[in-house]
């Protein structure tokens, strides 16, 4: 993985995931709201950690934390808004382009940002769209991880050559590689 994108994803996944555990964490603290909104806080907070723990699992095992980082990535492409239930979730970095009953709105911030809504049925606004940086970042690290995997080579099993044997050729014992 090149150094420096290799560094922006772990700023984006522990910094960016301390951040939103901070403000989410907060919420938390925050009196009189109902109990399936601590829920919510609660399982962001949980998303968040995930985050952090794939930034540091990347400087531990690189092959493992592409891995995480991809899925982690992935589960931060889908945007869509509804009466009944409307999801965002972004951590580091987002440029979200969403179409829908709004016309076509896009934005762009460097952040930590959450909106989960449920059965909002006064509000009539549709849209669905998706993160574009989400998009790359798992595309990128995808592609890591496949070259990693590539990379691979099978490795021998015993220290030995065999010579291959055909039709006129007489098969040469195994050589043993000191």
């Amino acid at each position: 993985m090149n150094r420096w994108l290799r560094r922006l994803f772990l700023v984006l996944s522990i910094g960016g995931g301390f951040a939103g555990l901070a403000f989410t964490g907060s919420q938390l603290l925050q009196p009189s709201h109902p109990l399936l909104y601590y829920v919510v806080c609660f399982v962001v907070c949980l998303a968040y950690i995930q985050g952090i723990l794939s930034g540091l699992v990347l400087v531990e095992n690189e092959a493992e934390g592409v891995r995480q980082l991809s899925w982690y990535f992935l589960a931060q492409v889908p945007v869509f808004i509804s009466p009944v239930i409307s999801y965002q979730f972004s951590v580091g970095a987002w440029l979200t382009i969403i179409f829908g009953t709004m016309g076509v709105r896009g934005s762009a911030q460097f952040g930590s940002q959450w909106a989960v809504a449920l059965l909002q049925l006064n509000d009539r606004t549709v849209g669905i769209g998706a993160n574009a940086f989400a998009i790359w970042a798992t595309w990128y690290l995808r592609m890591v991880l496949r070259r990693k995997c590539a990379n691979k080579a099978p490795v021998p099993t015993s220290g030995t050559v065999t010579p291959p044997a055909g039709p006129g050729v007489e098969p040469v014992p195994p050589v043993a590689n000191l």
